[in-house]
């Protein structure tokens, strides 16, 4: 999987459907499949979503919370840096009294969002 994609999910039905569903579970993953097709929802749209859930149900571990709202790919995820580490970097920055960061880094963000604070 690569960003293009994350193309399906950034549209309103792509938004809403990943609100919509349920926490991921690999064993009920493909009667959610076809109750979303059933429902008129296009095949990509429901691979993408699927996809991104069971990618948010691992990103847990590095972002908690934020990782529900959060899309990923795999690589992206998998390089990561965890939420703990990314905190320490922006203390390291507060210590020293920065008050603006250019996060120009090639990741998802997770530098970002801890300095964001």
């Amino acid at each position: 999987m690569d960003a293009s994609h994350l193309a399906p999910l950034l549209t309103p039905e792509g938004w809403a459907l990943l609100a919509e569903l349920p926490p991921y579970d690999e064993s009920a993953a493909l009667s959610v499949s076809q109750s979303l097709r059933d429902q008129g929802h296009a095949p990509e749209l429901v691979s993408a979503a699927l996809t991104q859930q069971r990618l948010r149900s691992r990103a847990e571990a590095k972002f908690g919370p934020f990782a529900s709202q959060m899309l990923f790919t795999p690589d992206g995820l998998e390089q990561a840096t965890r939420l703990t580490v990314s905190a320490h970097h922006a203390a390291r920055y507060a210590r020293v009294g920065a008050r603006r960061v250019a996060d120009l880094g090639c990741g998802i963000g997770g530098d970002a969002l801890a300095l964001a604070g």
